[in-house]
């Protein structure tokens, strides 16, 4: 069969290609805007590194005649691996397989806001999955995030009335509160990772941001800014940029009903996408010659520091 006819033209499956990546006309990334992110990554390869360098402090001199201070400064390689994702979906005739060179084509803003929601859910997984790193030696292993990285689910560690040495810190587990806010941007405070450039953001799902606004007094500042969130009238508070994600995209425990909700730094998650692989608009004749749109891409992520992660548990 003639491929004029069963085949869209090159020029316009080129647009079709470029519509799935028309960001404006579809559902947003919640996420990528708050990473590192390189969407047109073009380096060869199934793996790309990242290297970061340990600490060197300088020491107190005590003597005019002392050992020349030495040693090497520990060199660690974390790398991420690519990913290979799809999408197809059935047009029907060549007449709408023509239509797909709209923007506004109901079956592009769907592929498009599919490819989307994958972007969230793979930039999420820098958040809870373990990293590939060698260590000094240059031995490959899995890291998993470091329980110092974590705030408990009955954590009530700056309870209201702690620094005026009244009141009884509660013991109970709990859902999102001022306390576990406060707990985070403690354990934030490294200036490591704030030298990157950037600000700290905090993933939630609309159920943590209710559950904060039960946990503050009515009369105070705080609920007025919690009641301002969830109007969307601000994004930042108690020093973290909030960003709503799909229910369900935070880690959830079934078994203790408990969610994690990710902190991190926008320099410390680095996401890499590269151009579609392969993208054909056609008649598939084993399937009854019926017209077919498809796109393959390819993506990765990685946490380059534990440090720029924190987890806060929250009963739900």
């Amino acid at each position: 069969m003639n491929d004029v006819v069963n085949r869209l033209e090159g020029h316009k499956v080129a647009i079709f290609a470029r519509n799935i990546d028309l960001v404006p006309q579809q559902k947003k990334s919640r996420l990528l805007s708050h990473v590192d992110a390189d969407t047109a990554y073009s380096e060869h390869g199934d793996r790309w590194m990242d290297d970061t360098m340990g600490l060197s402090d300088p020491q107190e001199v005590m003597q005019d005649v002392r050992p020349t201070p030495g040693g090497e400064i520990d060199k660690f390689r974390r790398f991420a691996f690519f990913s290979t994702y799809d999408d197809g979906k059935w047009v029907g005739t060549r007449e709408k397989a023509e239509q797909l060179v709209d923007p506004t084509n109901k079956t592009v803003m769907a592929m498009g806001a599919g490819r989307e929601r994958r972007r969230d859910k793979k930039i999420m997984s820098a958040m809870y999955d373990s990293m590939w790193v060698n260590d000094e030696n240059g031995t490959p292993g899995l890291v998993d995030l470091p329980s110092s990285q974590v705030v408990a689910v009955n954590d009530w560690t700056f309870f209201k009335g702690k620094a005026d040495g009244g009141g009884t810190a509660p013991t109970e587990d709990a859902g999102l509160t001022v306390p576990k806010l406060r707990k985070a941007k403690v354990i934030a405070s490294n200036h490591i990772i704030d030298d990157m450039g950037g600000e700290w953001c905090i993933a939630y799902e609309e159920e943590d941001l209710q559950n904060l606004l039960t946990s503050v007094e009515v009369a105070s500042a705080d609920y007025n800014k919690v009641l301002a969130l969830i109007d969307g009238e601000i994004d930042l508070y108690k020093g973290f940029r909030w960003v709503k994600v799909d229910n369900g995209r935070c880690k959830y425990n079934a078994a203790t009903t408990t969610a994690t909700l990710p902190i991190w730094h926008t320099g410390n998650i680095q996401y890499k996408e590269r151009p579609l692989v392969t993208t054909r608009v056609g008649e598939r004749p084993d399937y009854s010659y019926r017209w077919h749109a498809f796109y393959e891409a390819q993506d990765s992520v990685l946490r380059r520091f534990d440090t720029g992660v924190i987890h806060v548990l929250c009963k739900r």
